[in-house]
């Protein structure tokens, strides 16, 4: 079933989706068999961080804005910790433990911070 919408043609009942999070956190917990060549995966620490940065939005109420999503395997395998990818602003970080969720945390609010001013100023942040 194809729809007319706007200018295109999409498949299905896809819509595009009102919900706009100023910064969103995809947190690695894929876990890997024992003995697996890869190590053992994100698995523990990555889901500890997403606990721990789930309960920093929780906190702060800002659950529209800051939006933290377990994931499976994003195909960087830290020797220690987790993977986090930060998006709009692209950035992706290994290694990453319970203890950095805070710093994690505040880097995110402070490059949207920062994306925001850069699209005020005048030419829109282009380069």
């Amino acid at each position: 079933m194809h729809r007319r919408h706007g200018s295109g043609t999409h498949c299905c009942a896809v819509r595009p989706s009102p919900l706009k999070p100023r910064v969103h956190l995809f947190v690695c917990a894929n876990r890997r068999e024992d003995g697996s060549p890869l190590g053992p995966g994100c698995a523990d620490a990555g889901e500890r961080l997403f606990d721990i940065l789930k309960s920093e939005v929780t906190r702060r109420r800002e659950y529209g804005d800051v939006w933290i999503t377990r994931t499976a395997c994003m195909g960087v395998c830290p020797r220690r910790g987790a993977a986090v990818a930060m998006y709009p602003r692209q950035k992706l970080w290994a290694d990453a433990t319970p203890a950095d969720a805070a710093a994690i945390y505040a880097q995110a609010i402070a490059d949207v911070a920062e994306a925001a001013r850069d699209a005020a100023e005048p030419g829109g942040g282009a380069p």
